[in-house]
Parts: structure tokens; C-alpha cells; sequence
């Protein structure tokens, strides 16, 4: 539909018009902050501590066998150092146990522990420290440890899964108020070497065709007291996705090990219960 004076000139109004609509949308925190980073505003907070009961619902898939599902439970722990336009560092740590099934009356208790280290930098992008975004990379390891007890292979038997991974992601914070905020996390989980260990195969260890996962989160914060430290309360809705690469080995005897490529899919509730200043 044309508009005012036809598609050439609107095109042309807003080619120009654009540059000066972004620096408007954009100066109160990013620009601002590029030129007065020094200026803190009050009572802001750079450190969050916190531990969190959490629970998730499992979907287990083992590649063209058998889907499982269970109710998971577990803890979290998070440490992070966020200064107002500046340098960003933190570490997490999670992990989760519980028993799924399949349709075909197949079981397997799952333990799954995680643990990362962030380093990024922060940004204001809107009324100073109403909105940030924090990009961020690190290092993370991952361990799954499942014991099947009636499957297609051996029964009873257990399974180490090792996994390093690169997490890159970034979180976006709304601070509305004193006393209220809400954000989105997502994570990339860049495979550097998963590997297979089983304790019917002592010393040996193999490794797995590598796969990425990920992570979504939208917490909403509420902050208790009036002062610059704050108590912290989280509700973290999220959902994280992991692989599990196939495996193709020739075992000491010539004989030859294939397993399947698994994923996991936890649709998780996170309470974190921490401090803020």
C-alpha cells in the first residue's frame, strides 16, 4: 500500500529515518552507557548467589527403540558477578535423578549433573539498568550415569556418559521496579568430546559422535527489602536439550558395539532462592 508520497520516497524517508529512530530507542541505556560507564546508577547490584530445589518432566529417547518418560527432581547452584558495563563472570551447577519408563515396560534411572563457567560482558540497553543483555561463552561439563534395568542390551547395566562442552548464549534482564523483574537465557551447548564409559569394560573408553544441545529460560525475580542487598526469589520455567551421540566400536575380542544416539528433553521448574548486592 503506498503511502504519503509512493514506495520510492517512503523507501528513502526511511532509509534515513532509521538511523535516527535506533539511536532514539537505543540512547537512553546503550549509547549513554558507551559514554558514561563510570556513572553506576544506585543501588545497583552486581553479585546474585542463590540454591534452587527444581523439578522437570523427562521425555528419553532412545533413537528408533523406545521413548521413556519420568518426573525428575533435583538441586541448582549459581554464583554470578554482573557489573553495570562491564566484564561478566559466573558459575552454575545442576543436577537431576530420577526413574523413567517406556511403553513396553522398559526402565532406566538416570543421575545428570552439569556444571559451567561464564565469561562474558554486560550491556544497559534501555533506561540504563532497566534492560541488559549479557553475551557470554566459557567451559561446561557435563556427566549422565544410567542404569538400565530391563532393556534390548544387558540387564543391570550401567552407563558413564562425559561430556565438555562450550557454552554460548546471552540473557536479556527487565528490571520493572524495586521489587520485580523478569529476563530470557539461551544457551548454545557446543560438543568439544563426549565419551562412553562402562564398568563391563574396565579402562576402555570410547567416543561418541558429537552433538549440541541447549537451554531456555524465563525467569521472573522478585527482590525482598529496601536496601542495596536484596533477598532474591526466582521462578525459572525452562527447558533443556541434550544428545547423546551413536556410538560404532570394535570391542578388545573384534566384537563390535553399537549403540544408538539418545536425547534428552527436561521441561523443568527451578526455585531459586538466593541473595542480591
Amino acid at each position: 500500500m503506498k503511502w504519503l508520497y509512493g514506495d520510492r520516497v517512503n523507501r528513502i524517508i526511511f532509509k534515513v529515518a532509521a538511523p535516527f529512530i535506533l539511536f532514539w530507542i537505543f540512547l537512553p541505556g546503550g549509547l549513554q552507557a558507551t559514554y558514561f560507564c563510570g556513572c553506576t546508577p544506585k543501588n545497583y547490584q552486581d553479585f546474585r548467589i542463590y540454591v534452587a530445589p527444581q523439578i522437570a518432566r523427562l521425555k528419553f529417547q532412545v533413537q528408533s527403540l523406545a521413548i521413556y518418560r519420568g518426573v525428575f527432581h533435583g538441586g541448582s547452584f549459581g554464583l554470578e558477578y554482573r557489573p553495570f558495563c562491564s566484564f561478566y563472570g559466573g558459575f552454575f551447577a545442576d543436577w537431576m535423578m530420577g526413574d523413567c519408563d517406556s511403553e513396553m515396560s522398559m526402565s532406566r534411572y538416570i543421575h545428570d549433573i552439569d556444571g559451567q563457567a561464564r565469561f562474558g560482558y554486560s550491556l544497559p540497553m534501555w533506561n540504563f539498568y532497566k534492560m541488559t543483555i549479557t553475551a557470554f561463552s566459557g567451559l561446561g561439563y557435563s556427566q549422565v550415569v544410567q542404569y538400565l534395568r530391563q532393556d534390548l542390551v544387558i540387564e543391570g547395566e550401567k552407563y558413564h556418559y562425559y561430556n565438555y562442552y562450550v557454552p554460548v548464549g546471552s540473557i536479556i534482564d527487565f528490571r520493572i521496579n524495586r521489587g520485580f523483574g523478569f529476563g530470557f537465557l539461551f544457551e548454545w551447548k557446543i560438543t568439544l568430546n563426549e565419551m562412553l564409559k562402562t564398568p563391563y569394560l574396565q579402562g576402555v573408553r570410547f567416543n561418541l559422535k558429537r552433538k549440541n544441545g541447549y537451554q531456555l529460560e524465563v525467569p521472573f525475580r522478585f527482590f525482598l527489602g529496601a536496601k542495596t542487598t536484596q533477598a532474591e526469589i526466582d521462578l525459572v520455567p525452562y527447558l533443556t536439550y541434550k544428545v547423546d551421540g551413536a556410538l560404532h566400536a570394535k570391542l578388545p575380542n573384534e566384537a563390535s558395539l553399537d549403540l544408538p544416539k539418545q536425547d534428552y528433553k527436561f521441561w523443568g521448574l527451578r526455585l531459586n532462592l538466593g541473595v542480591a548486592f
